[in-house]
């Protein structure tokens, strides 16, 4: 018996006046969505004197925002949408990463974007020690 690969699903790639690249990959029979925000940021741009400063930001992204003034606020507004988000630093990219139901999704990205776009710096010291540490 062969087997054949599975088909590949609709991708469209755009890229926006800004220059930020929009890929969509269209998989409907999943009852989940996705976005997933990659930046050019990691270990590798980093010297002696900023190293760690990815990662730093990437804890920092989540700890509140203009419209959510700290960490639980965010994530509970994230979480009763049934949403979830995850980041990691890495050697080239950090990537921030939302899953959520189909129709949660735009009212998560208005949140994620508002952390993104408008972070506070709340608890700048615990989430230091938390990267030291980690």
């Amino acid at each position: 018996m062969t087997l054949s690969a599975p088909p590949e699903p609709p991708t469209t790639i755009t890229t926006l006046p800004n220059g930020l690249t929009l890929v969509v990959v269209s998989q409907p029979h999943l009852h989940t969505c996705a976005a997933q925000f990659m930046v050019r940021a990691g270990s590798r741009y980093e010297d002696h004197e900023t190293a760690g400063l990815s990662h730093f930001v990437e804890h920092m992204i989540y700890r509140g925002s203009s419209h959510y003034p700290d960490a639980f606020t965010l994530n509970r507004a994230i979480e009763s949408r049934g949403g979830g988000l995850y980041a990691e630093t890495g050697r080239e990219t950090v990537s921030y990463l939302m899953e959520c139901p189909p129709e949660s999704l735009m009212e998560l990205l208005d949140i994620l974007a508002d952390a993104m776009m408008r972070p506070l710096w709340n608890s700048r010291e615990v989430e230091q020690r938390i990267v030291l540490e980690e």
